[in-house]
């Protein structure tokens, strides 16, 4: 496997592309764990890679990782806007997708989103998690 810069600065490494599960639970693991910016970057990796309905899916869940990234910055209106976008990427996937609770998700971004436009004031306690969808409240 040889490793290179890409055009963006990035290295890359070229080889066989990683298991798209692991790099999914990595993903669900970085959000959990409040690591909003990481989560969007390891899930670019799959997006990149994906076609169709996946990528629609992927899309919305870099959405949700970079809104909450903005919430915590108190961009609130960076917030609102790729909230806003996250909700309209994942609601088609409602209420499980790829084995993962869409649904508490968007509920979540969604309280979120009445955060970053003021209509409640901000309690990190709501941020969600991504759950699995046969996963009860945690």
């Amino acid at each position: 496997m040889s490793i290179q810069s890409s055009a963006m600065g990035r290295t890359t490494s070229q080889g066989p592309p990683p298991n798209p599960d692991d790099t999914l639970a990595l993903a669900v693991s970085q959000f959990n764990s409040w690591r909003f910016w990481d989560c969007h970057e390891t899930l670019e990796e799959i997006w990149r890679r994906e076609g169709g309905q996946a990528a629609h899916f992927y899309k919305g869940l870099i959405k949700a990782a970079a809104g909450l990234h903005h919430l915590l910055r108190k961009n609130d209106r960076g917030a609102s806007i790729v909230l806003q976008g996250a909700i309209d990427a994942l609601t088609p996937f409602r209420p499980h997708h790829l084995g993962l609770d869409v649904e508490g998700l968007v509920c979540g971004l969604e309280k979120c989103l009445e955060m970053a436009t003021g209509r409640q004031p901000l309690d990190l306690s709501l941020i969600p998690h991504i759950r699995r969808a046969d996963a009860g409240p945690a």
